[in-house]
């Protein structure tokens, strides 16, 4: 998942739920979805669209705003 730059009460939220359900995946599975996603470009296309309202939603569910 990388770095995540939050107050302390998200990062106590994300480790939670990193125990309950694991936010990170091994580096082979990561490989293989950059490579699948290398093959399909209009998939990639629409996950970047979709990024922004994915990162509003979390912020909302987080910061409650």
């Amino acid at each position: 998942m990388g770095w995540i730059r939050a107050c302390a009460t998200v990062i106590y939220r994300l480790a939670g739920i990193e125990k309950s359900v694991g936010l990170s995946c091994p580096v082979v599975e990561q490989l293989s979805a950059v490579e699948l996603l290398h093959r399909m470009p209009g998939r990639a296309r629409r996950l970047r669209g979709e990024q922004p309202r994915r990162a509003r939603t979390a912020h909302r569910h987080f910061y409650g705003r």
